[in-house]
């Protein structure tokens, strides 16, 4: 019973990864390269809305 739970945990958690996609392409590796590491996908989900180089980089320079 017991193993069964640990997969029924482990099945969620795998889930709940997958709850924000990233769209694919270049922006997505160093998304996942750079920041995924430090950061739940739900702060990395407030990043939305820059869309110039500028906007992006005061957001990269601000993340020390």
């Amino acid at each position: 019973m017991r193993l069964i739970i640990a997969g029924f945990v482990a099945s969620l958690s795998c889930l709940a990864l997958d709850v924000w996609a990233l769209p694919p392409g270049e922006g997505e590796r160093l998304v996942r390269e750079h920041c995924s590491s430090c950061h739940r996908p739900e702060i990395l989900n407030r990043a939305q809305g820059y869309d110039s180089s500028d906007e992006w980089r005061q957001l990269m320079a601000s993340s020390g």
